[in-house]
């Protein structure tokens, strides 16, 4: 039976359609069920229609001239201009926090629908960005549905800085919160300027003021979009795929850069590789080191099938396992934990049928 896979969702800012969605989506599908959440409420002027109602805003002018041209002139329709403004100035408000709540339940309900037909019974992982991002902090801080997120990546964030993530940890309704700080995230810096939204703000480039474990602010140099644009998937491939995948994009870079510099024949790194100790060959509360994590593996597969694990063949199918892994790590985007056992079990098929 094969193994399920995890679910992804990713949801989308304002003044888009979700085609950052479509470009990553061949990249997480290769790992992940993937599922993509739009919806179309602030397609077009997105920012300003969030802020303010553009059409009740421009009637607004037209009345308010109206007014002013009729102001020493004795007019019967002067009550019913003011009247009309007065409803005017409250919908210029009003009508964009109603569109903010159609968008909160849409998203809501799309992700219960994924969830359940895609999900398996796991809470799934989140990408979420730009008004995405308020989205989901909104619904995790003050939905009364329940809602459960394993992993929450957050980018272009605009979500105030100062957010609560105490409440939905309490509740677990998130597990894990990755927030990519953009220094260059103008846009960002200007959702804190609607200061009466409640939740929004600058978190995207300032990242979250929060001791709250499980909440990690990422900096980096990005604006507010360019990490996945025009078809670059590269930032998704090192940085969102690792911590999907349950590893810091600074230890994933790591690894995947001493596997190439070995596979250059590159002997300082190739004994490096061999001490290196990751979170992910640690057993219990013992640290090993790469080489000894795989030699481990080795002996117990070796044992399993009553083989004799001598000295001599536990280092040949170590090398061998290890080359593997050195190629393997240049041609998929998956967990190393994963890329090491696929090694060892082609080595092991390898040596035998005599052909290692």
């Amino acid at each position: 039976m094969s193994r399920q896979k995890k679910l992804v969702i990713s949801v989308h800012g304002v003044n888009s359609t979700g085609e950052w969605q479509a470009e990553v989506s061949s990249l997480i599908s290769s790992r992940f069920t993937y599922a993509q959440v739009r919806y179309p409420h602030f397609v077009r002027a997105g920012f300003l229609n969030n802020v303010l109602d553009l059409g009740s805003l421009v009637l607004l002018g037209g009345v308010s001239w109206a007014i002013w041209w009729l102001w020493n002139v004795e007019s019967q329709w002067k009550v019913l201009l003011w009247l009309a403004a007065t409803y005017l100035s409250y919908r210029t408000f009003a009508a964009p926090v109603h569109r903010r709540k159609q968008a909160v339940e849409e998203v809501l309900s799309k992700i219960h629908r994924e969830t359940e037909v895609h999900g398996h019974g796991q809470a799934p992982h989140v990408i979420a960005h730009s008004f995405g991002s308020y989205i989901m902090c909104r619904l995790l801080h003050e939905s009364t549905d329940s809602i459960e997120v394993d992993r929450l990546l957050l980018w272009g964030t605009v979500v105030e800085r100062g957010y609560d993530w105490k409440r939905p940890f309490d509740k677990k309704s998130v597990a894990s919160v990755q927030n990519e700080q953009g220094s260059r995230d103008w846009v960002a810096r200007l959702a804190a300027v609607p200061f009466w939204i409640r939740h929004m703000g600058c978190a995207g480039a300032s990242g979250f003021k929060t001791t709250q474990a499980g909440v990690r602010n990422l900096p980096l140099k990005h604006e507010h979009s360019n990490a996945v644009r025009n078809g670059h998937v590269g930032h998704a491939k090192k940085v969102w795929m690792p911590y999907l995948l349950g590893l810091s994009h600074e230890e994933y870079r790591r690894f995947g850069g001493l596997c190439g510099n070995c596979g250059a024949k590159s002997e300082s790194a190739i004994a490096e590789f061999d001490d290196a100790t990751w979170s992910w060959t640690q057993i219990g509360e013992v640290s090993c080191s790469f080489r000894e994590h795989t030699e481990m593996l080795i002996g117990a597969h070796l044992e399993l099938h009553e083989e004799d694990k001598n000295k001599e063949r536990v280092s040949k199918l170590y090398y061998a396992t290890r080359r593997r892994v050195w190629t393997r790590m240049g041609q998929v985007v998956d967990h190393p934990l994963r890329i090491q056992q696929a090694a060892l079990s082609d080595a092991l098929t390898t040596w035998r049928k005599g052909e290692l």
